[in-house]
């Protein structure tokens, strides 16, 4: 997460797929295409900020979501335990963030 507010006005950008933001499938995309329109997300914030801290370029932050309820996403566990593949409307998942902390204690 690049954003480090839930009130950013650019934080919907941060819920788009890989393929909504026109960048090419990464290698599990093009052995699963459909990953290639879904996102990458974690059940524990340990999990989450250790793939940000070895992909920087995703951003400094971890977003928390609240996903209840009925909403339009749809989930599919895959690969590693606690990795999920996500798919929804980036403006319905970023009104579920429920807060957003740095990855690294000197963000804060």
């Amino acid at each position: 997460m690049k954003v480090r507010a839930p009130d950013d006005p650019l934080l919907v950008e941060g819920f788009r797929s890989n393929q909504e933001k026109g960048r090419p499938p990464l290698p599990r995309e093009r052995q699963i295409p459909v990953l290639h329109s879904g996102l990458s997300v974690w059940r524990l914030w340990e999990q989450a900020a250790g793939t940000a801290r070895r992909y920087p370029q995703h951003g400094e932050f971890v977003a928390r979501l609240i996903l209840e309820g009925p909403l339009p996403v749809l989930f599919w566990p895959n690969g590693l335990p606690g990795h999920v593949t996500i798919w929804g409307d980036p403006v319905v998942l970023s009104a579920t963030v429920a807060d957003i902390s740095p990855v690294l204690e000197d963000e804060l």
